[in-house]
């Protein structure tokens, strides 16, 4: 109890998530929960700032960029790899899937985007999934997140996991392909 009120019930869970998985030891790292707290709050913000009227978030087809196919695939790979590994009961993995993998295509999509602006619909289909993806790891904060700034009916819990169509890995090859490549063009 002393851990949950000094680290809160999200932040112990993801950090027991991430203390690994198998036969070995557990390695808890109290800096996974440090790093896990500012995480869930800066997603809390980033998603409060993409649902304002403000966000400056562009409407239209979600599929007119290569950007926005890329993002829209990496969310279904995304729910693919949490899926199998938490069929295997492989939590870190499947932490590793739905927070730290989908985050950074969410970032890398943000920067490809650039003045053009991120989809609304990818932008909230995203928070969709990655809530309910991470609803394992962080229940309380993925109900947050689902009733009062989704302000979707019924609890995250009662949701279902989150459908999608599969992956396209060729897409997601060549998307990375041109992620490495863009560093060594600048140099």
């Amino acid at each position: 109890s002393q851990a949950i009120y000094e680290y809160s019930a999200d932040a112990m869970r993801w950090a027991l998530a991430d203390a690994g998985d198998g036969m070995e030891d557990a390695n808890f790292e109290t800096t996974t929960a440090n790093a896990a707290i500012l995480r869930i709050t800066k997603e809390l913000t980033w998603i409060e700032e993409c649902l304002s009227p403000a966000s400056g978030l562009r409407d239209g087809p979600s599929d007119s960029l290569l950007p926005d196919r890329v993002f829209d695939n990496a969310i279904r790979v995304a729910i693919a790899a949490t899926r199998d590994a938490m069929e295997r009961m492989a939590f870190r993995e499947a932490l590793k899937a739905a927070a730290y993998d989908l985050g950074n295509a969410r970032d890398v999509y943000r920067q490809a985007c650039g003045s053009e602006g991120m989809h609304r619909a990818l932008v909230t289909r995203y928070i969709e999934v990655s809530t309910l993806l991470l609803l394992p790891f962080t229940p309380h904060t993925s109900e947050h997140i689902w009733r009062h700034l989704l302000k979707r009916e019924g609890a995250a819990v009662t949701a279902g996991y989150p459908s999608g169509a599969a992956p396209d890995f060729i897409l997601q090859r060549a998307a990375q392909y041109v992620e490495d490549l863009i560093p060594a063009m600048r140099k």
